[in-house]
């Protein structure tokens, strides 16, 4: 099943706690998988979104189920400049990390996965390496741990950084460590938003021709969130979503 995320990009760096600064560089230009900004601060670990997940207990990466959702979001923005990545991941594997995301002043609900980092490694490193799972397994023990790299064990997995095969890593105000934790990704499909040639995303979300109001699958995401059953959620809307992706992308490829 095939799920999404962006990137935001700023043009300014005071912005990049505000978005995934680091991410969409690396991204771009490096072509890697990188951490999302909610981890490996300087100082501190922000840990608790605006969403159904219980506290984060390790490092994890969220993808919308909805390629809609993800651009009714992006409309919320004011940059057009922001890198859409689409991974597909075996069915099964996602049904364990369904949830519902809340966005925007209106706090529209999406369906999102919320995807263990070490998983996501597994399934898409190109070149899996021994040292990522020395660093993740010793970030994830010491996941809420302020001030970090004074910790016990700090130095012996910062000197892996000596094995990390690329260069030019972007870090911005994060630990020293952060790239042990970037990747060469496989099956990963990108395109830069303003490449899609639309002047107001908006437009193109009306032309959808499957919309979640017209199968009901609004409906059925606030019933599950009163009555929570992940697998049922999961069994009554992802191939209506899925069937309304496939509908946004013909209309993307149009224009």
């Amino acid at each position: 099943m095939k799920v999404y995320r962006f990137l935001r990009w700023f043009d300014d760096l005071c912005d990049y706690s505000l978005g995934s600064y680091n991410e969409i560089y690396n991204f771009n230009d490096l072509g890697l998988i990188s951490p999302s900004f909610s981890y490996l601060w300087e100082q501190r670990t922000n840990t608790k979104k605006n969403n159904s997940f219980d506290m984060e207990k390790e490092m994890t990466k969220f993808f919308f189920a909805s390629l809609a959702d993800l651009f009714f979001v992006l409309s919320y923005m004011k940059t057009e400049f922001n890198t859409i990545i689409e991974v597909d991941l075996p069915e099964s594997f996602l049904k364990k990390y369904l949830g519902i995301g809340i966005y925007g002043m209106d706090e529209r609900i999406n369906l999102e996965f919320r995807i263990p980092y070490i998983d996501l490694y597994r399934l898409l490193a190109k070149n899996p390496e021994d040292y990522f799972f020395k660093a993740i397994r010793y970030y994830n023990k010491n996941l809420n741990r302020f001030y970090l790299d004074s910790k016990w064990g700090y130095k012996k997995i910062e000197a892996l950084l000596k094995e990390v095969p690329y260069e030019g890593i972007h870090q911005v105000n994060r630990l020293s460590i952060y790239p042990l934790f970037c990747f060469e990704p496989t099956k990963v499909f990108s395109i830069r938003q303003e490449d899609i040639g639309l002047p107001r995303i908006d437009e193109v979300l009306r032309q959808v021709e499957i919309t979640r109001e017209k199968r009901h699958i609004v409906n059925r995401i606030e019933f599950f969130k009163h009555n929570w059953d992940n697998q049922a959620l999961f069994d009554k809307t992802i191939h209506l979503i899925e069937e309304e992706n496939e509908a946004m992308k013909r209309i993307l490829a149009k224009k």
